[in-house]
């Protein structure tokens, strides 16, 4: 479950960053779009510990300076 929250969370982030429409309206299709791609996703079995690699966001600190 909590890489599925994860997942959300990241689709969620990136389309907020790449929609740049704040509205109630677009916000709200954006979460609808996120949980169905989240819901698809976890049916077709590729939301775990591979997919989803949460574990590794505590060296993200040390990769992003190398970028």
């Amino acid at each position: 479950m909590k890489h599925a929250v994860a997942l959300f969370l990241l689709l969620m982030a990136v389309w907020l960053l790449n929609s740049g429409h704040y509205t109630v309206l677009i916000t709200s299709f954006g979460v609808a779009s996120c949980l169905f791609v989240v819901w698809l996703a976890r049916r077709m079995g590729i939301v775990d510990e591979e997919g989803v690699p949460i574990h590794l966001l505590s060296r993200l600190p040390m990769y992003l300076p190398w970028i």
